[in-house]
């Protein structure tokens, strides 16, 4: 028993240990520029045992103006070439340096500060080490109330606990909410390849909240060359990103240098499809401009970082095609979203006392699937109804209970991504349309229902005038058609039905101005 709960000990602490792994980690090397030198030069190990999958680090200082340089060796005796870090031109109240990163295998370094005239007495220079692991997330769809849903669905995200799952990474606790009237692109001027963009993320979530003072990422959303979106700030969350002047701006950042390439493809794709989820969700137009009272500025409605202020981001390579990426979004809207759209237009239509048939429209192709929630009555919260099965445009609903409200709300998915809600329908079974023209379920007899091959009618009532039966799908298609005479209290006829696949049918009787719909289920 005793080796047993050794061994369970052993296996708890190697389980602990491969947790911990998993946790970013940090730290900070003093620097003392005090004594004059025309260069400085410190050497020292790169931190951190296990540096996965990679290792990103910074200088800051408080004053003045450095031109730091590093360089890197797995051994100590072959050594990268100097590398130059960059002022970040994002940061006007202290000087620091653009985020970099250092491959796994490295273990020593070399810091190079040459003499400026008024260089600062100390800097700080800065390791971090994001850790692996990221899990698939999607964001959940936001109800929207108009009666005719925005088209474009939200990307799918990948939320803040997938990119940061070790939960290191906390958000503004005390966010400050905006209005969006304006969307501004980023570039993060980093490397353009990497195994792990989650641990990119987690890096410039670091080195803002930690090399820049700010309470979280600056961006509210990022894209990677894949084009996958990532959660930063989130939406309507004021952002820091433009030149400290946030108010009414959404800041998206597509992870890469862009001074000399451009972004891939996908980038590109899945920015657009933010954006132009975000512009319609606003009603901001993607081609426009407009005053940006925080700036001062008129400035296109669909702007660079650079149209803010004196800064070289989103890149010379991709600055240029901002023009086509404005073009890229009102197509996408004006086409109503190549991405996975809203089903629009909900409505109802009563069959009887107590049935609706519910329809939607729906303009992508791309759904595998739609959900159906509602509240019931007696309920305040909208629940699951129905999964119904891609191309599926109506859902027939039965035995309502009088005097009752319903509500409805249906969205679309697929594999990759979940629409938006549609609009909200509300059923009020009180209501029951215009009486004196529809035929009441108890005027016609059915039999028998379910039927195989024949189907025998009966309507009683005083209608009269020329008669049309049909047998519709839930479509509302009609299969079966023929028409007839009714002249006195009593009709019959008889439908053969026996070429029709089992299922579930509509039959529809129309006398002069007079309806009645029934189901009919054939076997």
């Amino acid at each position: 028993m005793r080796l047993f709960f050794s061994l369970l000990f052993i296996l708890l602490l190697w389980n602990g240990s491969s947790l911990l792994a998993q946790q970013s980690q940090r730290t900070t090397v003093a620097l003392d520029l005090s004594r004059g030198e025309s260069t400085f030069v410190q050497s020292g190990t790169v931190p951190f045992d296990q540096k996965t999958p990679f290792f990103s680090f910074f200088i800051e200082w408080p004053t003045g103006d450095l031109a730091p340089a590093m360089r890197f060796s797995a051994d100590g005796k072959r050594w990268t070439d100097w590398q130059a870090m960059l002022r970040d031109e994002h940061n006007d109240e202290k000087g620091i340096t653009e985020l970099q990163f250092g491959e796994p295998t490295y273990r020593y370094y070399q810091l190079r500060i040459n003499s400026h005239g008024n260089r600062t007495q100390s800097a700080i220079l800065h390791f971090y080490t994001p850790g692996e692991g990221v899990a698939a997330a999607v964001v959940s769809p936001t109800p929207v109330n108009e009666p005719l849903a925005c088209p474009c669905a939200q990307p799918t995200v990948t939320l803040r606990s997938a990119w940061c799952p070790a939960g290191d990474c906390p958000e503004n606790p005390s966010p400050t909410t905006t209005v969006v009237t304006h969307l501004i692109v980023h570039h993060s001027a980093g490397s353009n390849t990497s195994a792990n963009w989650a641990a990119v993320v987690r890096s410039i979530w670091d080195y803002h909240v930690n090399g820049n003072g700010w309470s979280d990422i600056g961006y509210n959303y990022l894209v990677d060359p894949n084009g996958v979106v990532y959660e930063g700030r989130g939406n309507n969350i004021l952002g820091a990103h433009f030149c400290g002047k946030n108010g009414n701006t959404m800041g998206v950042c597509v992870m890469g240098d862009f001074t000399n390439v451009t972004p891939t493809e996908d980038a590109i794709t899945n920015l657009q499809r933010l954006l132009a989820w975000k512009a319609c969700d606003s009603g901001v137009d993607p081609l426009g401009s407009a005053f940006h009272p925080s700036s001062g500025l008129n400035l296109k409605n669909i702007s660079g970082h650079r149209d803010g202020c004196s800064t070289a981001c989103p890149g010379d390579a991709f600055y240029p095609l901002l023009p086509t990426v404005r073009q890229g979004t009102a197509n996408e809207i004006a086409t109503n979203c190549s991405g996975l759209a809203s089903p629009i237009n909900l409505t109802a239509t009563q069959l009887d006392a107590s049935s609706y048939q519910l329809s939607w429209s729906h303009n992508s192709p791309d759904e595998t699937g739609f959900r159906l929630e509602w509240i019931p009555p007696g309920s305040t919260a909208f629940e699951i109804r129905a999964d119904l099965p891609a191309n599926t445009l109506t859902f027939v609903e039965e035995n309502l209970v009088l005097d009752e409200i319903y509500r409805y709300r249906i969205l679309a998915y697929n594999e990759a991504e979940i629409s938006t809600y549609s609009n909200v329908l509300e059923i009020n079974t009180s209501v029951v349309g215009v009486d004196e023209q529809r035929i009441p379920a108890t005027a016609l007899r059915l039999s028998p229902n379910p039927a195989s091959d024949l189907l025998q009618l009966e309507l009683n009532g005083s209608w009269q005038g020329k008669l049309l039966v049909q047998i519709l799908d839930l479509t509302q298609r009609t299969l079966l058609s023929e028409q007839s005479q009714k002249n006195g209290n009593r009709w019959t006829t008889q439908l053969d039905i026996s070429a029709l696949p089992a299922g579930t049918y509509l039959l529809r009787i129309d006398v002069g101005a007079y309806q009645g719909i029934w189901k009919v289920v054939k076997q």
